[in-house]
């Protein structure tokens, strides 16, 4: 049951090692393009945020997770 409970437990170490970092800030910056005009020849971009690195890696992680979540849960009925 230990080996069990510390599975379940380290699934989301990949994570939680973000809530420090995360409170902390920055996130990122947004991008407003104030050059362009709107003309055809001129077309404004969308703003868009350029995150930051922790927050990129974090994102990272959460899909890395996902793809692991399907291993996990066949790892949890086999010691179960």
């Amino acid at each position: 049951m230990a080996i069990l409970r510390r599975a379940r437990e380290m699934r989301y170490d990949i994570l939680t090692k973000y809530i420090p970092l995360i409170q902390t800030g920055p996130f990122g910056k947004w991008i407003i393009d104030r050059e362009n005009d709107g003309t055809p020849e001129h077309p404004i971009q969308m703003p868009y945020v350029d995150y930051s690195e922790t927050v990129n890696h974090f994102i990272d992680d959460v899909y890395t997770l996902e793809k692991r979540k399907k291993r996990w849960v066949c790892f949890i009925i086999k010691i179960s």
